[in-house]
């Protein structure tokens, strides 16, 4: 989904393997994927393409 938003939205994709940190692991594994964006907020886990959108918007410049 995010794959297909790039080209409309400055979307930078960072993967992070979160089983060689415990404090990641501990925080989101029952949670992935987590996308954060650039006011701080974070959606995660089962992400509605309108609610992922919202936030798209939300923090655009």
């Amino acid at each position: 989904m995010v794959n297909g938003l790039k080209q409309r939205y400055d979307i930078r994709v960072a993967k992070v393997a979160i089983d060689s940190d415990d404090d990641l692991y501990e925080q989101y594994r029952f949670d992935i994927p987590v996308l954060e964006f650039k006011d701080g907020t974070e959606l995660y886990g089962r992400i509605r393409k309108k609610d992922l959108l919202q936030k798209l918007e939300d923090n655009r410049e």
